[in-house]
């Protein structure tokens, strides 16, 4: 029933359709983006791999991949029977190839983040930058609110780049400045090892390390002392028997 339902949409429509691969189950707004700029394709949501290529291959690989924000990579063989060049935009400018790249900017004490979009390629950010667009960390910023900056940030280079992208005749050119930086991709195991604190850190360490991770839940910071592991949890209320005495007694 489903692909018959694709199979009379596909039917009504000449122009190119679009793949948005996804994060989560999130609805990030970026169909609503597309439709503001006034291009009626039709749209296909995905967020897992399975999915993607379900739909790839009831498009014929015709349709024009986009990855926005998602931990889905796109692996070699979508890439080579593709017939569109797919995209990425993430949160993440070429500074900080890899995974949290929000979490690393805080941590480095970097004055500037923003959001990338380049070619997907078969190594995760490796392909060439189509363009990026920066913002200033305000003083004090938080990792959400840094996220929350980026989102809309890669909503403003879909607006920019969209028509172009999905278009039959226009190529989105690759920058002539813009480039990744030549460090090794962060990870998920990366932020692992940036959450577990070591027994004699510093205050000034600790501090960057909590602005960098935040209130985490999949990801706290932790540390281990005689053999047992002590996760830090920000959300628990004491009571008043446990909070710890005032230095008068009371």
């Amino acid at each position: 029933m489903l692909q018959k339902i694709f199979h009379r949409k596909r039917e009504a429509s000449s122009s190119i359709d679009i793949i948005l691969v996804q994060h989560g189950s999130n609805d990030l707004g970026v169909e609503k983006e597309i439709r503001i700029v006034g291009l009626k394709n039709i749209i296909y949501k995905v967020w897992t791999l399975d999915d993607l290529y379900k739909i790839c291959e009831f498009t014929h690989y015709e349709a024009q991949v986009i990855a926005i924000c998602t931990d889905v990579i796109i692996p070699a063989d979508i890439i080579d029977n593709l017939e569109r060049t797919p995209y990425n935009i993430h949160p993440g400018p070429p500074e900080y190839p890899g995974r949290y790249p929000s979490a690393w900017a805080l941590y480095d004490k970097a004055k500037k983040f923003g959001t990338t979009l380049h070619i997907v390629d078969k190594k995760v950010d490796s392909g060439h930058i189509i363009t990026a667009e920066y913002f200033p960390i305000p003083e004090g910023a938080t990792r959400s609110l840094l996220d929350m900056y980026s989102l809309q940030s890669v909503l403003n280079i879909v607006r920019q780049t969209i028509t172009a992208m999905v278009s039959p005749s226009e190529v989105l050119a690759i920058s002539d400045t813009l480039t990744w930086a030549d460090k090794p991709r962060t990870t998920a195991r990366s932020l692992i090892k940036l959450c577990h604190v070591p027994r004699n850190c510093s205050k000034e360490e600790f501090e960057l390390r909590y602005k960098a991770v935040g209130k985490s839940k999949n990801y706290p910071l932790n540390i281990t002392m005689f053999g047992h592991k002590f996760i830090l949890n920000d959300d628990y209320v004491y009571t008043e028997s446990e909070k710890e005495p005032s230095q008068y007694g009371s």
